[in-house]
């Protein structure tokens, strides 16, 4: 028996790395190549939010382990949530479709959806009649992970 499953994911898509690079790009241009070579506010602001949102993006990572005891969730910088076993009445592993794109989604239907890419993940309903989705890109291994956790309880 594996003691912790662990999932660290990252935005990974190529689209998102091509916006962002050519909005750094665009805004390095207006930035540098001015005519009378004056920074304006509006340039130096949009060069300087290009970067941050690089930065932002570059560091985004979901993270998920999930124990005997608890399940944490923690979108790094955003932030860690951790959910005892005790407060849980159920899990399931669905496919829940396209929720409007990745990062953190809130939805009539299950509650916040955090995820980075792809449609599957982690229902978590819990005893107060809150419910969540952590997804995952490791379907086969978290299922085997809880599986196991199922035949100790």
């Amino acid at each position: 028996m594996v003691n912790v499953y662990l999932e660290e994911q990252k935005f990974g898509q190529w689209w998102i790395w091509v916006l962002l690079g050519g909005m750094f790009f665009v805004s390095a241009i207006y930035l540098f190549d001015t005519v009378d070579f004056q920074i304006t506010p509006f340039n130096l602001g949009a060069f300087i939010l290009s970067i941050l949102l690089i930065v932002l993006f570059a560091s985004l990572r979901l993270d998920t382990k999930i124990s005997q005891s608890e399940i944490v969730i923690k979108y790094f910088p955003l932030f860690k949530k951790v959910i005892l076993w005790n407060d849980v009445e159920s899990v399931a592993l669905i496919d829940y479709g396209f929720v409007g794109g990745w990062g953190i989604r809130f939805t009539q239907k299950y509650g916040p959806v955090y995820n980075s890419q792809g449609s599957k993940g982690l229902f978590i309903k819990l005893k107060n009649g809150k419910k969540l989705i952590v997804g995952t890109q490791n379907e086969v291994e978290m299922k085997e992970y809880l599986m196991q956790l199922e035949q100790l309880a």
